[in-house]
């Protein structure tokens, strides 16, 4: 029985091995296919064309007043009057009246100063006689040369010294009076009243604060790079012909609003904290509805366009199309690539004005630079 299973068994394995080995020599044999040739890369070109160009400078800043100063009491007193125009955002003219304080007290000491004035001139006058009297006497007793004090000199001197203390006193007096009457220092706008009637204030008590409307400032922020392309020079005033054209721009009650400006001076420091320079720009007439569409007034936050140098060959190109901002790829004329130094020159939107090893009529690769390589083969892909 055991025989005859080992005889089942062996005839098993030779019957799998032969179906194994007709499997394998039957199977299918693979199809030769002819070498797949390589595809150079296409990629995508502009035509290069370089132009004359102005340069721009975008910055921003916050409107200011050209100057502004705490109006105060030069004099003592109770407030009896203040001007129709003494309120917040009210205007005035250079000599204007803003306030009044009571003047009677200043009255009276005038009054007074006037008294001693009449009293010290009366004292010279009396001073004066008495002298030329003494000088009389002491040349009819024939005695020699007289001392000072024979012929009241000293005295003539005390009544000239007291009488122009006097008249010091007086002119002290009307100007205290004066004083009472706070008057608009230049042309502008009130910011801020402190006081009203009725309300005692002393000496340099805050008035009002008060700013120049004849003509704004904005400080514009500038890198070093941009102080370039604008062409100023640091810490000057510049003349006529330096200043830069300036165009400011806010969204004022929902409407976008511009206003024109002159770069006029630089300032002499350097920001210790962010490292930026600062140029002012200013605008004539702030609030003259006839010039602008909208007043300007201090505190409004305003973009800028700063009128920058021109660049004689310079050229437009997507940012993704530069490698670390040194270098751009060139299709030749056997359509490999190659690399072309440039020069970044400013930046405006997603795009760079650039300048450098760049020839008319080239065709300069727009494609992402990272997958691409010098003198790799491609195929141009032209776009506008």
């Amino acid at each position: 029985m055991s025989r005859q299973t080992g005889s089942v068994t062996v005839v098993i394995i030779i019957v799998g091995f032969l179906i194994a080995a007709g499997v394998y020599w039957l199977r299918p044999k693979p199809e030769r296919r002819a070498p797949v040739e390589a595809k150079p890369l296409a990629v995508s070109v502009i035509e290069v064309r370089t132009q004359r160009q102005q340069m721009g400078v975008n910055t921003q800043g916050t409107v200011l007043p050209s100057r502004e100063i705490n109006l105060v009491a030069e004099v003592a007193g109770r407030v009896v009057t203040v001007s129709d125009q003494f309120v917040s955002g009210g205007f005035f003219d250079k000599g204007d009246v803003i306030v009044m304080l009571d003047k009677r007290d200043y009255q009276y000491r005038l009054a007074e100063a006037d008294a001693q004035v009449a009293a010290a001139e009366r004292e010279l006058a009396l001073e004066k006689g008495l002298a030329r009297q003494a000088k009389r006497e002491w040349r009819d007793l024939g005695n020699g040369e007289a001392n000072a004090l024979s012929l009241r000199e000293p005295q003539v001197k005390a009544a000239k010294a007291q009488l122009q203390a006097a008249i010091a006193q007086r002119q002290q007096a009307e100007l205290d009076l004066e004083r009472t009457i706070i008057r608009a220092p230049f042309r502008g706008r009130i910011q801020l009243t402190n006081v009203n009637v009725g309300q005692y204030v002393s000496i340099n008590t805050s008035i009002a604060t008060i700013y120049d409307s004849a003509r704004a400032e904005v400080r514009l922020p500038l890198t070093d790079k941009q102080l370039v392309l604008v062409g100023l020079p640091l810490g000057l005033t510049l003349n006529q012909a330096q200043q830069k054209v300036v165009t400011l721009s806010a969204v004022v009650a929902g409407t976008k609003q511009q206003w024109p400006a002159r770069l006029t001076r630089t300032e002499a420091s350097v920001d210790s904290s962010t490292r930026l320079y600062f140029a002012v720009a200013e605008i004539p007439e702030p609030f003259d509805l006839e010039r602008y569409g909208s007043p300007l007034v201090p505190g409004l936050f305003v973009e800028a366009r700063i009128e920058g140098v021109e660049f004689d060959a310079v050229m437009r190109v997507p940012e993704i199309a530069i490698f670390n901002n040194t270098f751009v790829y060139i299709v030749d004329s056997n359509d490999h690539l190659q690399q072309r130094e440039i020069n970044v020159v400013a930046k405006e939107g997603n795009d760079l004005w650039v300048e450098g090893e760049l020839t008319q009529n080239e065709f300069l690769v727009v494609s992402d630079p990272k997958i691409l390589q010098e003198n790799l083969q491609v195929t141009k892909n032209i776009v506008e």
